[in-house]
């Protein structure tokens, strides 16, 4: 608590700089369900997510947004899924009526 927006913004715009540059590459995995060989496990990111919710409640922001993506992850790993690439998440937002590859 206690970061000045001013000073959070430019931290944010870089991350998101960050993350646009590897949405390609997770296009890329989702598109032909090559998941194996990601660097961003699912299990890496369950982590993550979890940290960040831990860390909001800790000082008091709001982890709503959060939840949902750990809910998915949480699902995937315990399905089986843990080392591979976040980009398979993909899998279970794929409409029901789209065989899962």
């Amino acid at each position: 608590m206690g970061t000045a927006p001013e000073v959070f913004a430019p931290l944010a715009v870089r991350w998101l700089h960050g993350m646009a540059g590897f949405l390609p590459e997770l296009a890329r995995e989702a598109g032909s369900a090559a998941y194996a060989d990601g660097v961003s496990t699912v299990d890496l990111n369950r982590v993550a997510v979890d940290g960040l919710i831990r860390l909001s409640g800790a000082h008091g922001v709001a982890a709503d947004v959060h939840e949902p993506l750990k809910a998915l992850l949480d699902k995937w790993s315990a399905d089986g899924h843990g080392q591979d690439s976040f980009s398979s998440v993909f899998e279970l937002l794929r409409s029901r009526d789209t065989p899962r590859r």
